[in-house]
């Protein structure tokens, strides 16, 4: 980053002084449509917070820590003070565009499946409780998607009824694009 780009985006920075009690960089970004170099950073930043929580399975409310906050403050100090998510953003608006951005992804993936055809996988396994899991996953080479997952306690000791499962599976992918069904060969 050139220090004209850095000087810039310091002038265009959104401060914790600037905004209204509650406001949230998302709400500004909103209000005003991303425009410049500063809108991108604080979306880009919203993204990687965003995604550190999703993916650690963190509740929303530890934004509330103080901690949390004061760590956000040191790690942005040379830089604008932006604001950490919100519980609220995160379980609302952040969540609503990831989720839109992964159905996106996934219909992507999906529409390349009449093209290539596709192999169902499945994985089974046992949770601590005990229960028997079966995942349903659908593969090809643009992408492997989870379809769903059942409790299968009654199914594993029914042939007929695991086949009766897997058929509707392959029904609701497409009997012409399913190329092979993929199974694990745990003995239960």
């Amino acid at each position: 980053m050139t220090q004209l780009e850095r000087d810039e985006m310091i002038n265009n920075c959104v401060t914790l002084n600037s905004k209204s009690k509650g406001g949230s960089n998302s709400d500004i970004v909103s209000q005003r449509g991303i425009r410049g170099l500063m809108d991108r950073y604080v979306l880009n930043v919203e993204e990687d917070e965003a995604k550190f929580f999703f993916e650690n399975g963190i509740a929303y409310n530890i934004t509330n820590s103080p901690s949390f906050i004061n760590m956000c403050r040191s790690i942005g100090s040379d830089m604008c003070g932006l604001k950490p998510p919100t519980a609220y953003e995160l379980r609302t608006s952040i969540l609503k565009a990831k989720e839109a951005n992964m159905q996106a992804i996934v219909a992507e993936v999906k529409k390349t499946w009449a093209q290539t055809g596709v192999s169902i996988m499945l994985d089974g396994w046992k949770d601590m409780g005990g229960r028997q899991l079966i995942h349903f996953l659908v593969n090809n080479l643009h992408g492997t998607i989870f379809l769903k997952s059942i409790d299968a306690n009654d199914v594993v000791k029914d042939v007929t009824l695991l086949f009766k499962l897997l058929d509707e599976v392959v029904e609701e992918v497409g009997e012409n694009i399913v190329v092979q069904v993929v199974t694990d060969n745990e003995s239960n």
